[in-house]
């Protein structure tokens, strides 16, 4: 077993390799040939966009030899249209956070040689939205008043009741209830 560590391009040549016992001996060659490395010499850095902005990832790949061509990725899935150095995202929205890598190719040596990216990762943030409620009541004297909100954003969703414009006290989270609904002066 010959073993080669840091493999330059001088390293190639024509290898032979030559096994005997006491009846005799066989010997065998191989061509190696040596073909430059791709390598990125920038990766993509990704981060935090809030929905509707924009984000810009950039990577550059060098090779020994010719041209270099590009394949963007979000989750594993090819992004139709991005083969540039650059992928650049306008009005993001909240399904296009993930992990985004870049492949590289180029032609060297008369081969195909290609090399991926580290993962450059996405996150949308975006602004508390209501989904459901609160929805308007009617409640008897004396009764129960419970109102309730469904509402998603990023991070943690901070809650405040208001009546009549005035902030309610110990009022702080998705649901609001009154045991015992007081009658108003007229």
């Amino acid at each position: 077993r010959l073993e080669l560590r840091e493999v330059g391009l001088g390293s190639g040549g024509y290898y032979e390799v030559e096994v005997k016992n006491t009846e005799g001996g066989v010997r065998r060659g191989m061509r190696v040939e040596v073909i430059g490395a791709l390598e990125f010499v920038l990766q993509p850095v990704g981060g935090k966009v809030t929905e509707g902005g924009a984000i810009r990832m950039n990577a550059v790949a060098e090779s020994g030899g010719g041209k270099v061509s590009y394949e963007w990725r979000r989750n594993g899935e090819i992004i139709a249209g991005a083969s540039g150095s650059s992928l650049e995202l306008l009005d993001v929205n909240e399904a296009q956070g993930g992990e985004y890598r870049v492949i590289a190719r180029s032609v060297v040596g008369g081969r195909v040689v290609e090399t991926q990216s580290a993962g450059a990762v996405v996150m949308v943030t975006y602004a508390p939205r209501v989904l459901k409620g609160p929805e308007d009541a009617v409640v008897v004297e004396g009764k129960q008043l419970r109102l309730a909100v469904d509402a998603r954003g990023s991070g943690r969703l901070e809650y405040r009741w208001y009546r009549d414009g005035v902030l309610l006290e110990n009022a702080s989270g998705p649901v609001f209830e009154m045991l015992e609904v007081e009658r108003t002066a007229q």
